[in-house]
């Protein structure tokens, strides 16, 4: 006679339920082991260049262009729809 599947998988089942918090502890435990144990400093930027305003105001039209172009495209719906 076979053995039924709820008793083949039950240890199965068992162990994994004890096995997922230990798991999920573990996990959580690696960015904390990952970190470098040593004296943390900021960091030194040296010399800060500002952003170029005039790239920057002409990325922002060419967005908006795109964006204006796009919600006036007409749809492509027949009389049908």
């Amino acid at each position: 006679m076979k053995t039924p599947p709820h008793r083949v998988l039950a240890p199965l089942t068992t162990l994994l339920a004890r096995a997922t918090p230990l798991l999920a502890l573990m996990l959580c435990a690696l960015p904390a082991l990952a970190q470098d144990s040593s004296e943390l400093r900021p960091p030194n930027p040296g010399t800060i260049k500002g952003p170029v305003s005039v790239l920057v105001f002409i990325v922002v039209a060419l967005m908006a262009g795109l964006i204006v172009f796009a919600a006036t495209l007409p749809s492509k719906r027949g009389h049908q729809d």
